[in-house]
């Protein structure tokens, strides 16, 4: 598995890229999980930029959780981070949803 990272792959001369890796099946990414190939400290899942911007979530200091600031100033817990998951509330995930089936057509 890519973990939705971006690939080159080779097929005879021709030579394919695929934005979001090739076993996705046509799904595009919440999260990004990369492998630090055994340097350095283990790399945290990454929840795609698109989203973050979309829901215009504030992450921590650590980027271990990230919150949607509500229009009185308080924050939203949306998201948390762990080295072995990453959980996103259901209502963000649909809002996005949403967003994304109004301007691509029916999801």
């Amino acid at each position: 598995m890519h973990g939705g990272m971006p690939e080159f792959s080779k097929c005879g001369n021709d030579i394919e890229y695929s934005r979001h890796g090739s076993e996705r099946g046509g799904a595009l990414p919440i999260v990004i999980v990369r492998s630090n190939n055994g340097i350095g400290p283990p790399i945290l899942p990454e929840i795609v930029q698109e989203f973050r911007h979309l829901m215009d979530l504030r992450p921590n200091a650590d980027h271990t959780e990230f919150y949607k600031p509500n229009q009185d100033g308080s924050l939203d817990p949306a998201a948390k981070i762990s080295e072995s998951n990453a959980k996103i509330r259901t209502k963000y995930l649909r809002q996005y949803q949403a967003a994304r089936c109004n301007v691509h057509g029916p999801c």
